[in-house]
């Protein structure tokens, strides 16, 4: 095996005041859980110069109103990362993390489509453009790289929202 990736998501909506843990147990078990089973699945199985890529999230650098689950599960996969990428290190492998932002997917919903303006590229990402950070941290070409994680988001993450309307004469 030349290189392994994670990707396996859900996002369930929780009402902190009605919190449900079973949601939380689901979130976990999917988001994270199924990563580190991958990771112990493959390391073994993998050809020195291998590589692993984990799909996170920026919702896991951000704090969340009624997505705990995902947020917190994502936030581990990115210190999960961290930790797997020292492990697999070394056995002269690797492994990093894609934080996708806003993309347009089948997760997607209306609010979400809200996002593009406050994206500084002015839109929502699409699939492939994940895929081909995927595709990069998976190669030859990211071989120094190595416990990171990539943000890809069209540089929302960048924005305060207020000092954005300031810039736009809108303040």
């Amino acid at each position: 095996v030349d290189a392994v990736v994670s990707n396996a998501g859900i996002v369930l909506f929780e009402d902190f005041d009605e919190f449900d843990f079973d949601i939380w147990d689901k979130t976990l078990e999917v988001n994270l859980t199924t990563a580190l089973i991958l990771a112990q699945f493959f390391v073994g199985r993998m050809q020195s110069g291998g590589a692993m890529a984990i799909i996170a999230s920026t919702d896991g650098m951000t704090g969340t109103f009624a997505s705990l689950s995902y947020a917190a599960s994502k936030a581990a996969l990115i210190t999960l990362t961290k930790g797997l990428g020292n492990i697999f290190g070394l056995r002269g492998l690797r492994v990093n993390a894609v934080a996708p932002g806003w993309v347009n997917t089948g997760m997607s919903t209306a609010a979400s489509a809200a996002a593009k303006d406050l994206t500084p590229l002015g839109r929502n990402g699409k699939p492939e453009e994940i895929a081909d950070v995927v595709a990069y941290l998976i190669s030859d070409r990211a071989s120094y790289v190595n416990g990171a994680t990539l943000i890809v988001d069209g540089g929302y993450t960048n924005v305060d929202p207020i000092m954005m309307r300031e810039a736009k004469g809108e303040l």
